[in-house]
């Protein structure tokens, strides 16, 4: 009798066992799967925030951010560096990247047409160009901005330059012509006369054989009119001469230093027949080195300062390596497409 009793209790009570076992499991997964869920939900509220707060702090970077830097916030710590800003208009912040590491020579890509006379354009292309995006917006309004701060109390006739920390020292400033050369230096010089009016500019008075440095130096590169700007009483464009041809006693006198150009530039292809570092792992060879050596001594022989462009990009070993070589041959300006890494060299 006891067990027919036993057997059937047992069953029911394995069965409460089981839906109590399946029961407590079914919550943990409940449990585990809110959890989850919740988590989720706080990590996709997280991320929008922290997109938002970027966007935010992009478009205030962008347009307004920019415009409240001034000499004091911009270049307050900055030790000045002989670094030269290729294609600076790609920068996020073209002329302020620069400027906030120390380099005080920018290039700026310029295009000219005679149907928008007001506008020199500013872009790598044509395809890319923007009105907007032009010499005075990204380039002269903010240098005449700086330089009128920086003088604000200065009555001496030796204008301050932009540099807190080095205010003698000028800020270089290449315009590379893309068009004809002639109509876009008149549009540029009638933007220039708010400069020149305020001592502002690096001039040569050809009557009176007088140079006179100030804290903004214009330098022409590309599609330069040679015979445009020679013919000028009173020049404040200068020519970047060509580097290469400055052996050639001849050429060198149509440059004269201080009067007709200061810097003098050439491809590293142009000096050495090739743009690569020939020197598998040494950088460049000593074929390469010893015709640039020739050519900055040229150069410094007839008072001209030099800069070396179109240097290995790949790989940044052999990149950083050809730099330290070209500064130690003697030139005067490090071109950079990379500025952070141009400033650690």
């Amino acid at each position: 009798m006891w067990n027919l009793w036993k057997e059937p209790y047992q069953d029911l009570e394995a069965q409460g066992m089981y839906k109590l076992r399946q029961s407590q499991y079914m919550s943990r997964v409940r449990t585990h799967i809110f959890s989850l869920l919740l988590a989720l939900s706080m990590s996709v509220v997280a991320i929008h925030f922290y997109i938002k707060a970027a966007r935010l702090s992009q478009e205030f970077e962008d347009q307004i951010g920019s415009r409240l830097l001034n000499i004091d916030t911009l270049t307050h710590d900055v030790i000045v560096k002989p670094i030269h800003s290729h294609n600076d208009e790609w920068r996020r912040h073209p002329l302020v990247d620069a400027l906030k590491v120390g380099a005080n020579s920018v290039e700026a890509d310029c295009f000219y047409f005679p149907n928008d006379p007001d506008t020199i354009y500013v872009g790598h292309n044509t395809a890319f160009l923007k009105k907007e995006q032009n010499v005075d917006s990204l380039y002269l309004d903010h240098l005449y901005d700086m330089l009128e701060k920086a003088n604000v109390k200065n009555d001496t006739s030796r204008k301050n330059g932009i540099f807190y920390t080095s205010p003698e020292t000028t800020t270089y400033f290449y315009i590379d012509i893309k068009t004809k050369g002639e109509e876009l230096l008149e549009a540029l010089n009638k933007k220039l006369e708010r400069f020149l009016a305020k001592g502002y500019l690096t001039t040569y008075d050809s009557e009176k054989d007088e140079f006179r440095e100030g804290p903004l130096t214009i330098i022409i590169t590309g599609n330069y009119p040679y015979n445009y700007i020679s013919s000028q009483k009173l020049r404040y464009t200068f020519i970047d001469a060509p580097l290469k041809d400055l052996v050639d006693p001849e050429k060198a006198r149509l440059y004269p230093a201080g009067k007709i150009s200061i810097f003098s530039s050439a491809s590293l292809s142009e000096l050495t027949g090739s743009h690569k570092a020939l020197s598998l792992f040494n950088g460049l060879s000593t074929h390469q080195l010893a015709d640039i050596e020739k050519y900055i001594s040229a150069a410094h022989k007839v008072g001209l300062k030099t800069r070396v462009w179109d240097t290995p990009k790949f790989t940044k070993s052999i990149k950083h390596t050809v730099w330290k070589q070209i500064i130690a041959l003697g030139s005067d300006y490090l071109n950079a497409d990379e500025l952070k890494e141009a400033v650690s060299i």
